[in-house]
């Protein structure tokens, strides 16, 4: 941005300017927050097939999908797993492959989040050298204007 900031631009230009790199930055923050939770799910769920891969003779099964309602199951070993592999597609395929999908998913996840934490860090070292100058460029127009309103006043 320093390149660009040897430009001149007028105060309301830099503000609007400020304005739009904070949307861009809320949205990437969001963008952030659902792949930390998405990576959180496919860990939640590599580690639930873990504990299910031998079976159970007493667990307790969601039937709800928000853990308000539960009831006790018996669960045969896992021999095939059903996978989501996008647009409400299903795969159904051996416990091994469905932890290889699962770990694929992870692994382009993390780069994914990677990708969205460094344009993060880089809009951010943009708005915070832009909103410094702002304020510099408000804080010297403040003195200024009080310069002239004291010079203003002792002509009087």
């Amino acid at each position: 941005m320093g390149e660009d900031m040897s430009q001149a631009i007028s105060l309301s230009e830099a503000v609007t300017i400020l304005s739009i790199l904070e949307q861009e930055l809320e949205a990437l923050q969001q963008g952030l927050n659902d792949v930390n939770t998405r990576i959180a799910n496919l860990v939640s769920l590599k580690n639930s097939l873990a504990v299910l891969k031998e079976g159970s003779e007493d667990s307790l099964a969601i039937v709800d999908g928000m853990g308000v309602a539960m009831v006790r199951a018996r669960i045969p070993p896992v021999e095939k797993v059903l996978v989501h592999i996008g647009l409400d597609i299903y795969m159904e395929t051996g416990y091994e492959k469905a932890l290889k999908l699962i770990d694929k998913m992870h692994s382009r996840l993390v780069e994914m989040r990677e990708s969205l934490s460094n344009r993060y860090r880089e809009l951010l070292a943009q708005y915070s050298e832009l909103r410094s100058i702002v304020d510099r460029a408000v804080t010297e127009a403040s003195r200024r204007q009080a310069a002239r309103t004291s010079v203003a006043g002792e002509k009087k």
